[in-house]
């Protein structure tokens, strides 16, 4: 598993540095797949069903976005339910939807046709992660988040502020 968490941050990181939205999601569906898979091994079922849910979403964010139709706003509210419905399954502690809160940045990070969005979204979700983590006392898994998070904002800087300041 922690092969498979290291090649998934690797990829979500290579992802934030990315143009064009359609390698963004195919990037996207396969680091979910990844994790997902991270998760069965580690007996993480509110994990897997997550990046299970992401998987599927993005496939149907793929669609739309090669359609060029904009998705509706009601099949991102529906995933944003499943995230959370699939949290509560496994429902300890207050921390333990912390990972639903940070499928819900993802799930808009997707939502948009737009890699400025994707990027800003995103740089959230991993924050959330990483709390998560330590609480779970995964600390592969925060060293990953922390690489995605870093790669974030390097994307944000170099392409939503250099590059709108030199256009």
């Amino acid at each position: 598993p922690i092969c498979i968490s290291i090649l998934a941050g690797i990829i979500a990181a290579i992802s934030m540095q990315l143009k064009d939205m359609r390698f963004i999601l195919i990037a996207q569906i396969t680091t979910n797949s990844l994790i997902a898979g991270s998760f069965f091994f580690l007996d993480g079922s509110s994990g897997m069903y997550i990046s299970i849910i992401a998987v599927i979403q993005t496939i149907i964010m793929f669609v739309f976005n090669r359609k060029n139709i904009k998705p509706p706003i009601y099949l991102t509210i529906f995933f944003i339910i499943l995230y959370y419905a699939s949290t509560f399954i496994d429902y300890n502690t207050l921390l333990d939807v912390f990972p639903a809160v940070a499928a819900t940045f993802f799930a808009l990070a997707i939502a948009f046709d737009n890699p400025k969005c994707y990027r800003i979204f995103l740089a959230i979700n991993p924050f959330l992660w990483i709390i998560y983590d330590f609480y779970a006392l995964a600390y592969v898994n925060a060293f990953v988040h922390g690489f995605i998070l870093v790669s974030a904002i390097i994307a944000i800087i170099k392409y939503d502020i250099i590059k709108q300041k030199q256009d």
